[in-house]
């Protein structure tokens, strides 16, 4: 193979390599555009608003998990019963990541800490 085309061919491979190099830094930059919010609810008959979402837990056997995917961002979290306000926390969701909180009566539990990352 003559010099030139062997020039050529590795000029060829280096840019192939930098280019899907720099196409795979791209997309992990990029991930998803959200967060997800993982809500514990520790009382039954209240409304509970993630992000700005209501949720109605009704039961005490509706006391599963709420999960809300948010934008990155400050959030609030607040829970209430007939009016009155029981819980609420703000919190911080980064871009493909996850927040545990649990909502509480911070009346019956006033020294509970709630949430984690």
């Amino acid at each position: 193979m003559p010099v030139s085309l062997r020039i050529i061919f590795m000029r060829s491979v280096v840019a192939c390599v930098l280019g899907v190099s720099c196409l795979g830094w791209i997309v992990e930059l990029i991930g998803p555009p959200h967060g997800t919010a993982i809500v514990h609810v520790t009382e039954s008959a209240v409304e509970v608003s993630v992000g700005g979402r209501v949720f109605v837990v009704s039961q005490p056997h509706d006391l599963s998990p709420i999960v809300c995917k948010l934008p990155p961002g400050e959030h609030e979290l607040t829970m209430t019963r007939s009016g009155r306000e029981l819980y609420r926390e703000t919190f911080t969701i980064h871009r493909d990541r996850g927040t545990v909180l649990t909502a509480y009566d911070t009346a019956r539990y006033p020294k509970a800490t709630a949430s984690h990352e």
